[in-house]
């Protein structure tokens, strides 16, 4: 899972069902607008306040009741980053390590591109996503290209989309 801090004004989703008393405040996945931040003195992770609209009052949210929406921009090598959370992923949803400035290891300045550290030699977050890149290229190359109709049965349907995404899976990671 990905951590992020939520923002003064940033919209994001509910994570799961908020509740206060056994009235339900927020439903998963419900979007709210982080009005401020503004820690509660006796509960000082309650730091987010939001608009509860069912309710018409403000409520004060914990990070962990928030998380990102996932809104994309795609990248010139096939990847796509999200720009709330930076969350990368590729064309077939493979989440993609970060790409690291310093190893994890030795702490060491690691040049953009570079497979290995210089320093101490671990692999690189770069290799990590290359790697995971060009299998699922060399997997997709190998499958039929199926045309996807939403909505349609038979030949292109949703369900072959979905078989098609499975079989990308296991191609890739081999199970």
């Amino acid at each position: 899972m990905i951590r992020f801090e939520p923002l003064e004004g940033g919209v994001y989703k509910v994570s799961h069902e908020v509740e206060s008393r056994g009235v339900v405040l927020f439903r998963r996945g419900e979007i709210v607008k982080v009005e401020s931040v503004d820690p509660d003195p006796s509960m000082p992770e309650c730091r987010f306040v939001a608009q509860c609209e069912k309710w018409h009052r403000q409520v004060r949210l914990r990070a962990t009741d928030l998380e990102c929406p996932h809104e994309y921009e795609y990248l010139p090598d096939g990847t796509s980053r999200c720009l709330t959370c930076g969350k990368n992923i590729t064309s077939l949803g493979t989440e993609l390590p970060f790409l690291a400035e310093e190893c994890s290891q030795c702490n060491s300045r690691l040049e953009p591109g570079e497979l290995v550290c210089g320093t101490c030699g671990l692999t690189t977050p770069f290799a990590v996503r290359q790697s995971i890149i060009e299998k699922e290229a060399k997997a997709s190359k190998n499958r039929p290209v199926k045309e996807y109709h939403p909505g349609h049965s038979g030949y292109g349907s949703d369900v072959d989309l979905g078989l098609d995404i499975i079989t990308g899976f296991f191609d890739i990671f081999g199970h």
